[in-house]
C-alpha cells in the first residue's frame, strides 16, 4: 500500500502534535546504518497516528532534503499469509516484496504489528528471517509498530533484531494534549454523524474516559466514546436537537460498563465539582 499516496489523496486522518517524535522518526530514516525505527505503545496511545503524521510530512514536503520524494509502502501481514498453498509460499512472497521494495529509490518498509512476524507459534514466523537478512545488508529501511506486550514476548528477546532497530515508545497524551488533539479531528466526527459537539464536552469525554475505560489509552478511548455517544444522539427519536451533551456521554458509560445511569452521573459530578479544572 502505497502510504504517500494516500495522504496526496487526503485518506489519512489529520494529526495533531507529535512534532518531537516526527523529527526523531526524520532523523534515523536518514542515518546510513540502521536506519530502522519500531514505534512501541500500547493499544489507543496513537501509534499510527505517529506513522500517519509523518507520511502526511513526506506528502507535504516538509520533511529534510534526503526524504523528500521518499516513497512508504506498507506491508499488509493478513495479505501475505493468506490463503498460502505451501509450505515456504509466505516466504517467497516476502523475498518478493523486499525484492521490489529494494529496486524503489528512497523507499522505506512499513509493518504495523510486527510483532506477529517474531510470533514462533505463528504463520508469519519465517519471513522474519528473511527480513533479518535484509536489515543486516542495509538493503531497506524499515519502519515499524508493536504493542508494548507483542514488543516484549516477540522481538525484545530476539536480539540480533533488537540491534538493529531504534526504539521510540509512545506514552498517552495528558489531559491538555488529548483535548487539543479532539478539538482538532472532532470536525469530520461531526460531519459523519451530523451531530454538533459543544467545546465543553470534550473535556467530560476525556474525564469519563480516563475514568471508566481503563483497558484503552488516550486519545482512542475518548475518541471510540465520543463515536459512540454520537451515535446515540443521531438515532434519537424524541425529536431533540442533534447536540451532544455530557448525558450522552453517561448514558454510553453506563451502557458498556453496567453501572446506573445515575451513579455514573453523579461520581462524575461530585469529581468535577471538587476538582480543579486542568483544562
Amino acid at each position: 500500500v502505497d502510504k504517500v499516496a494516500q495522504a496526496r489523496e487526503g485518506k489519512l486522518d489529520k494529526v495533531v502534535g507529535m512534532d518531537a517524535e516526527i523529527s526523531r522518526i526524520c532523523g534515523i530514516m536518514g542515518r546510513m546504518n540502521k536506519a530502522n525505527m519500531i514505534i512501541t505503545g500500547d493499544a489507543g496511545v496513537g501509534k499510527t497516528s505517529l506513522v500517519n503524521a509523518f507520511v502526511q510530512r513526506i506528502a507535504d514536503d516538509a520533511v529534510p532534503e534526503f526524504l523528500l520524494n521518499a516513497k512508504v509502502y506498507e506491508l499488509e501481514l493478513s495479505e501475505l499469509g493468506g490463503d498460502a498453498q505451501y509450505k515456504g509460499e509466505v516466504d517467497d512472497r516476502f523475498k518478493g516484496v523486499l525484492n521490489e521494495l529494494a529496486a524503489v529509490d528512497n523507499s522505506i518498509l512499513l509493518i504495523e504489528s510486527i510483532d506477529k512476524l517474531f510470533d514462533k507459534q505463528g504463520t508469519l514466523f519465517g519471513a522474519s528471517v528473511i527480513l533479518k537478512a535484509a536489515l543486516a545488508k542495509g538493503s531497506i529501511r524499515l519502519l515499524c509498530t508493536s504493542s508494548v506486550e507483542g514488543f516484549t514476548k516477540n522481538i525484545e528477546t530476539d536480539k540480533e533484531m533488537l540491534s538493529k532497530l531504534d526504539r521510540l515508545n509512545v506514552e498517552a497524551p495528558d489531559d491538555v494534549l488529548c483535548l487539543d488533539i479532539l478539538r482538532g479531528s472532532i470536525a469530520k466526527y461531526e460531519e459523519f454523524h451530523g451531530v454538533q459537539v459543544p467545546d465543553g464536552t470534550l473535556p467530560e469525554s476525556i474525564r469519563l474516559a480516563r475514568r471508566y475505560m481503563t483497558e484503552r489509552s488516550l486519545p482512542d478511548s475518548a475518541f471510540d466514546l465520543l463515536d459512540r455517544a454520537m451515535v446515540h444522539v443521531k438515532g434519537a427519536t424524541d425529536g431533540r436537537e442533534k447536540v451532544l451533551c455530557a448525558d450522552d456521554i453517561c448514558y454510553i458509560i453506563s451502557k458498556q460498563s453496567g453501572i446506573p445511569l445515575g451513579k455514573v452521573q453523579t461520581s462524575e459530578r461530585d469529581c468535577l465539582l471538587n476538582a480543579e479544572d486542568t483544562l
